[in-house]
């Protein structure tokens, strides 16, 4: 008799974060017995062999490399051992920070409120998004974090604000991956605009007068003319 005969996985190399990995082991055995599977010290499960492959779920690891052992029995006490080593490596890529959008609302005739919100995503998911902004001709740059409006969706406002003032802001995102990675945006900027109706010139108004005038005209002719066909 002979010892399980394993056909093991090709050792795996993953960036931190990817899904989709996992590792098939399968065997050669007349009288399988039982098996036991380690990562690393941590025995992961165990139990009776009939033969089958041996399937483990691979994702999801820390950064690192890390073995996979599988010690698999006959019914004659022979035993085959595989080790497989997986190499997680770290996140190389900071989060997306898309749709960056200035929100003015009327406040007073004078002033308005101003929000900006944000997109942001990463693959380790989003440890803080925050905002930071100045007002032109003050260097003075205030930061605070934003809250998580919507799925994905970052919102904060940064005041009131007289009309005709610059704001300049950008975004800072940092993931939730072992290597923290950060993103800030360029520097953009919003100028308050005045919310309140501007008078409609009186031009316009004589315009629109004179265009009413003519369609009351135009409407009494086809009444009467309706008429007048009627008797």
């Amino acid at each position: 008799q002979r010892a399980p005969v394993i056909s093991a996985p090709d050792d795996l190399t993953y960036e931190e974060g990817y899904t989709g990995h996992s590792l098939v082991w399968t065997a050669e055995e007349s009288n399988p017995r039982n098996y036991t599977l380690v990562l690393d010290s941590e025995k992961l499960r165990s139990g009776v062999w009939h033969g089958e492959n041996i399937t483990q779920d691979a994702d999801g690891l820390t950064p690192g490399l890390h073995r996979y052992w599988l010690l698999l029995n006959d019914f004659f006490n022979q035993s085959s051992l595989s080790i497989v080593l997986v190499n997680v490596t770290p996140d190389a890529h900071r989060p997306l920070v898309r749709s960056v959008m200035p929100i003015q609302a009327h406040a007073t005739p004078t002033t308005a409120v101003l929000q900006v919100q944000a997109q942001v995503w990463d693959l380790n998911g989003v440890l803080n998004v925050t905002v930071e902004w100045r007002v032109q001709g003050n260097e003075t740059v205030e930061s605070a974090p934003m809250r998580e409006f919507a799925e994905g969706l970052y919102v904060k406002g940064l005041g009131e604000f007289s009309v005709g003032t610059t704001i300049f802001y950008r975004i800072v995102a940092t993931d939730n991956s072992s290597a923290r990675n950060t993103e800030v945006t360029g520097w953009m900027n919003c100028t308050i605009a005045t919310m309140v109706r501007e008078p409609t010139p009186l031009p316009v108004w004589v315009t629109l007068l004179a265009l009413g005038g003519l369609s009351t005209v135009t409407i009494a002719a086809i009444y009467f003319r309706t008429r007048t066909r009627r008797k």
